[in-house]
């Protein structure tokens, strides 16, 4: 089974932007059986009140774009939540 866990870049801001970024790092992968993502992926880490604006309701937009690229590359994605200490 290969597990790919991905560091993004946080410098990238928007969401097209991210969603294309995230999948070309994807495509890159070697028969990815699982993928995980950070929590905040797809709207980038950021330490100020800006990132409710890329709130997603539900995780409605995140799930969607999750199971379109699972199905294209024939693999599961997962986003892992940072636990604190």
């Amino acid at each position: 089974m290969r597990i790919y866990t991905l560091e993004l870049n946080n410098d990238i801001k928007g969401i097209a932007k991210r969603k294309s970024y995230i999948e070309s790092l994807i495509a890159k992968l070697h028969s990815p059986d699982l993928i995980v993502l950070p929590e905040l992926s797809l709207c980038s880490y950021m330490g100020s009140e800006i990132i409710w604006n890329y709130a997603d309701e539900n995780s409605l937009t995140t799930s969607e774009w999750a199971m379109n690229i699972s199905k294209k590359y024939n693999t599961y994605i997962s986003q892992r939540k940072l636990q604190s200490k």
